[in-house]
């Protein structure tokens, strides 16, 4: 759980595509203030052990990977680690895939085609324990409304 006496928002990304984790890391330092990015990782393996070294408040989590997915990470890291907040990124919002990733534990969802002001947005809403959706995603699931087993 967050320290509220420590005003940083650790931020960790996952991503097994190189040029979109340094994309996404950039962004993230981008957005100055309390966040701050305290590392990288390419496959949700190396995500869960990250989180047991770096203590993230967030993950940046790529959804499709290889060895282990962004839904079975998201899965062993909440199962280990509760208290960090998930947002799953996807090229694609398919709703069964929206679905399995907010049942297993994903506080957000996001597309990849996210803009910087969307990623921002995302990371203080579920810092605030609210789940947090891009309007495609939102619209792919249509009146399905999901709820996170974690935001009730």
């Amino acid at each position: 759980m967050k320290d509220p006496g420590d005003p940083w928002v650790r931020i960790l990304v996952i991503d097994d595509h190189p040029i979109f984790r340094l994309g996404m890391s950039a962004r993230v330092k981008a957005i100055g203030g309390n966040i701050c990015l305290v590392g990288e990782g390419d496959d949700g393996f190396e995500a869960h052990s990250l989180a047991a070294a770096l203590h993230p408040h967030v993950i940046l989590m790529d959804l499709n990977m290889p060895i282990v997915s962004g839904i079975e990470a998201t899965r062993n890291i909440k199962a280990d680690f509760p208290e960090i907040q998930i947002i799953i990124l996807s090229a694609s919002a398919e709703t069964d895939e929206i679905n399995e990733a907010l049942q297993a534990g994903a506080n957000g969802f996001l597309l990849k085609s996210v803009t910087g002001a969307e990623l921002q947005e995302a990371i203080y809403a579920v810092m605030a324990g609210v789940s947090s959706r891009t309007e495609a995603v939102t619209q792919s699931i249509g009146h399905n409304i999901i709820k996170n087993p974690s935001n009730t």
